[in-house]
């Protein structure tokens, strides 16, 4: 597996694990020995830059998102749709005001008035901010807070994110209507100015 030179380097011949024992002679001649275990591995040369790299076969998805605006009363957040075609569906009905309930805590949900063709893959969990759609009930929800129940009973898909302060949905009421539209659809010029967070 490896040998010894007289300088005491080692050279390595074949995978495997070697025990080697050294002998050392002190200045009074008396000998000490040691062992060492070496294991020696495949030599893998260093992989080197590729000018031009192929595309790895299974790449992490990069997520696409489009700004939006959610708008409670006189305050607006922002946050992102994502490029889904579910969230596409969403996007067609924008902008869209949905009567929204709260729940337990760490949601405010609501039903929709049309019901998405598309579908994608659902989940039971969720991170504060998620803005998702139950196939299930054919809800839309705004999860803003973790509690001690953080599985859900029906699986979710995320098609946004809220990107600001998640504080506000803690002081809201028990039902809001909140509207989600495109950041850059503007509302009529004599519309007073919103709190933005």
């Amino acid at each position: 597996v490896a040998n010894i030179e007289q300088n005491g380097t080692v050279i390595t011949r074949n995978a495997g694990t070697a025990r080697i024992t050294v002998t050392a002679t002190n200045k009074d001649n008396k000998k000490k020995s040691a062992w060492i275990t070496i294991r020696v591995t495949e030599n893998k040369p260093n992989p080197q830059p590729n000018p031009d790299p192929t595309p790895d076969p299974d790449p992490e998805p990069e997520r696409k998102e489009t700004p939006i605006k959610i708008t409670i009363g006189d305050t607006v957040l922002d946050g992102v749709i994502y490029d889904t075609a579910l969230a596409e569906e969403f996007k067609g009905h924008f902008p869209l005001t949905v009567s929204m309930s709260a729940y337990g805590g760490r949601e405010y949900y609501g039903g929709l008035g049309f019901t998405p063709e598309s579908s994608g893959g659902g989940q039971r969990n969720f991170e504060n901010g998620d803005i998702t759609y139950c196939r299930t009930n054919n809800t839309m929800a705004i999860f803003y807070a973790q509690t001690e129940r953080p599985n859900l009973t029906m699986e979710v898909v995320p098609i946004g994110k809220v990107t600001s302060d998640l504080s506000i949905f803690e002081s809201l009421g028990s039902r809001e209507d909140i509207t989600f539209s495109l950041a850059e659809e503007e509302t009529g010029g004599d519309t007073p100015e919103k709190n933005r967070i």
